[in-house]
């Protein structure tokens, strides 16, 4: 499954919005870590309207706890 170019834009703005709240992590770096996250979703996904949404969610719970684990949804 492929994201809409819609969804696409959405989660590129992702790591730029995190980043106002997480300075201490680069947006490059969250850039990889959103990338990663959307391609785990979206291939089990069946609907890509939600999937800009739950990246946004999974990666800011992961900086939130401090977590550099990609693994865990």
């Amino acid at each position: 499954m492929q994201l809409s170019p819609i969804a696409a834009n959405h989660i590129r703005q992702i790591p730029v919005e995190l980043h106002r709240d997480f300075p201490r992590h680069s947006v490059p770096e969250l850039e990889i870590r959103a990338r990663s996250i959307a391609e785990r979703l979206v291939a089990g996904a069946h609907f890509d309207d939600y999937i800009p949404l739950l990246v946004r969610r999974a990666l800011r719970d992961r900086l939130r706890d401090g977590s550099s684990d990609l693994s865990r949804l």
